[in-house]
């Protein structure tokens, strides 16, 4: 699942798709879920924070970036995976 969260990160960053913490951990959910292991994801209490330090993640504003993107195109990258 980390790695999942990971190439997900990564593609919406090389794209300039903003990205934020919460919808880092509804991602992380949503692949916890597909793998089979949403009943045991405990993506609240500091996951965010953990893999963000695991990966060397920090959430600052791109250049140019003054709108919000639709949750939908979020969405359509992580059919890619």
């Amino acid at each position: 699942m980390d790695e999942c969260v990971k190439k997900w990160f990564t593609q919406c960053r090389d794209q300039g798709i903003p990205s934020s913490e919460q919808m880092l951990q509804r991602k992380a959910e949503d692949f916890a879920k597909e793998l089979g292991h949403g009943e045991h994801f405990k993506g609240i209490n500091g996951w965010p924070q953990s893999f963000e330090n695991r990966h060397k993640i920090v959430f600052r504003k791109l250049c140019g970036e003054s709108a919000s993107v639709p949750e939908s195109v979020c969405e359509e990258k992580t059919s890619l995976l």
